[in-house]
């Protein structure tokens, strides 16, 4: 059966062919999940869910339907799902990448029957702490109020064009942060032209200009912000190894503003 899958924070869109979704036997021996809302708990024999076959052959259910079944007056938009395991692993114990995600994405989501082991679709690259073995708890929890983000302001032809970084497609850098091309970010400013017919002036949020410290920190080619990422939650800039040769008054932490410059 073909499936349009949807992840839920922010963000993107797949499209998957999913595994044959076909009732199979239950096994006798099934894992019993507690499922906690705000420290209400109910617990939920997975043989009391309609199961599919898995990938390896086995018996497993949805995760979204584990969580309607257990908590069926519970708004799931409204919350973010920690998982435990049997043996008192917890997701959100290994930090930073790791954080509590929206209950929604569980849809994503399956459970094996008689192990409680969790696996999400491959397509999504979910981190390791995502997908316990012998799964035995979940928490859900109010979700936070939205990350306002970060703005940068693209200046063109002395005209000003905010850019909120959520409205672009993050990918994953180094150390697990999301970040956004910056040259994605000038051009949703829509320039006149090319980024390379302009040259480009950084400025951070506590007010530094790269062009102010001189000789040797002159605006650059805008072209060259092809080969710069910007960390979405801080505005901190990451040049790559291609513009190795880039002073430190280009490496900005928490850009605030580019102004595009006709030379």
């Amino acid at each position: 059966m073909k499936k349009l899958v949807f992840l839920i924070p922010s963000l993107l869109l797949f499209v998957a062919c999913d595994e044959q979704d076909t009732d199979v036997k239950v096994p006798t021996e099934a894992v019993t999940l507690t499922v906690a809302v705000e420290g209400v708990e109910q617990a939920l024999s997975l043989a009391t869910l309609t199961a599919q076959e898995g990938p390896s052959g086995v018996a497993e259910v949805n995760l979204l339907a584990v969580l309607s079944a257990a908590a069926p007056d519970a708004n799931l938009a409204d919350f973010v799902c920690d998982f435990v395991a049997e043996d008192g692993f917890r997701t959100s114990d290994k930090g930073v990448g790791c954080e509590p995600l929206p209950c929604q994405q569980s849809e994503n989501a399956w459970v094996e029957v008689n192990t409680g082991d969790l696996r999400w679709l491959p397509e999504l690259g979910m981190r390791g702490c995502y997908g316990p073995k012998a799964l035995r708890r979940v928490e859900l929890s109010p979700a936070p109020p939205p990350v306002e983000g970060i703005v940068i302001t693209v200046a063109v032809a002395d005209t000003d064009h905010p850019v909120s970084l959520l409205d672009l497609e993050p990918s994953l850098g180094p150390d697990d942060l999301m970040e956004v091309g910056l040259d994605a970010v000038l051009l949703q400013a829509e320039p006149a032209g090319a980024l390379a017919d302009y040259l480009c002036d950084f400025v951070s949020a506590d007010g530094f200009r790269t062009s102010s410290k001189g000789e040797g920190c002159e605006p650059i080619s805008c072209a060259r912000t092809a080969n710069a990422r910007l960390d979405v939650a801080t505005g901190d800039m990451r040049w790559l190894e291609e513009e190795a040769d880039l002073r430190g008054c280009y490496r900005l932490s928490a850009l605030r503003r580019v102004e595009l410059i006709l030379p």
